[in-house]
């Protein structure tokens, strides 16, 4: 169990410190602060089947204009233990100087989780078809939540994510550590700091500090 453990801490130590080196060249262009709030809630269809409908808005220069938002709608079905599939359907509005901009975004997401000792690991995969601009993207996001703190309700999460536009062309990263708490059955929070690295349409490598915060609800 142990060296399992340890196998999967080195796979993300490798995995930051590989992010680390384009981070520190992202920095050098760092471009602004950012705020990403989210809620969801998930209703069951069954015993193995969810409807859940999240909702997202981001914030921009200095985290004071609304820039990106979203509704997704998706059932997830729990194979077995391990092993989740959700397909979903996100509607998404980009800020262009005065308009939203829509997006239509059809997504199946194919998450793995385990656990190890009292860590629990998650590997998401999404694969994406997105209308403006007309391009399938995939994404992988690889996080860990370790032991709670001092006995507390308080467990540390950090996740790391890629995104290949196209499925090759690797345009973003995100680096994420935060706080995760339950704060009833029904109710979790979480809260934490993200490093958001992107490339532009020039390909040019820009860094954003983001703040970012996730309520959900379960029936």
């Amino acid at each position: 169990m142990v060296p399992v453990i340890l196998v999967n801490i080195v796979r993300i130590t490798l995995l930051l410190m590989c992010i680390g080196f384009q981070g520190l060249h992202a920095a050098g262009n760092a471009k602004d602060f950012l705020c990403w709030t989210q809620g969801s809630i998930a209703a069951p269809l069954s015993e193995k089947a969810q409807l859940i409908y999240s909702s997202s808005v981001r914030w921009k220069d200095d985290a004071t204009h609304p820039y990106f938002k979203y509704d997704e709608l998706g059932v997830s079905y729990k194979c077995n233990d391990c092993w989740t599939v959700t397909p979903a359907y996100r509607r998404s509005y980009q800020k262009n100087e005065r308009h939203w901009e829509p997006d239509n975004n059809f997504r199946l997401i194919v998450t793995r989780k385990w656990s190890r000792s009292h860590f629990k690991f998650s590997d998401r995969n999404i694969i994406g078809y997105r209308s403006n601009p007309h391009q399938f993207r995939y994404r992988n996001r690889l996080q860990v939540e370790f032991p709670s703190l001092f006995s507390s309700k308080l467990s540390p999460i950090l996740s790391n994510e890629i995104f290949l536009n196209k499925l090759t062309d690797y345009s973003q990263n995100r680096l994420q550590a935060g706080l995760k708490t339950s704060i009833n059955d029904c109710l979790q929070f979480s809260l934490g700091y993200m490093f958001l690295v992107s490339k532009s349409s020039t390909r040019t490598w820009y860094g954003y500090n983001v703040l970012w915060s996730n309520i959900h609800f379960n029936f």
